[in-house]
């Protein structure tokens, strides 16, 4: 059972340590149609929703502690964008393409890093 327990544990920092080749930068997804974009941001979002989704599971089941540190960086968000007035149709897209028009000196980093510092202040604000 610990050695399931460490495989789940291995695998879910697997999928938190970033890498630059499976993301965009900012001026890459700027030249993208407004419905690619909205859909790479639509994708980055749900892939936290599932990661809070499946931590939350684990913990239950008792295979990663209650502690587990990954469990703070992206629920608040998630919590934030499920709830109004975040859920308003096009709220997010909104609020992600205000804060990389408002930053271009960070348009050479990768999108979801943007993505996350647009949400975490706009729920931030909501609060």
């Amino acid at each position: 059972m610990r050695s399931l327990r460490l495989r789940w544990f291995f695998m879910l920092v697997l999928l938190y340590v970033p890498t630059e080749g499976f993301s965009l930068t900012a001026t890459e997804w700027q030249g993208m149609n407004p419905e690619n974009r909205k859909n790479y941001v639509r994708g980055v979002v749900e892939g936290w929703a599932d990661i809070v989704l499946k931590q939350r599971e684990l913990i239950s089941k008792h295979v990663v502690p209650q502690s587990f540190i990954l469990n703070n960086i992206y629920d608040p968000i998630v919590r934030c964008v499920i709830d109004k007035p975040m859920r308003a149709p096009g709220k997010v897209m909104e609020t992600v393409e205000k804060h990389v028009k408002d930053n271009p000196s960070h348009w050479d980093r990768h999108m979801p890093l943007l993505i996350f510092h647009a949400l975490q202040a706009a729920c931030a604000e909501l609060k």
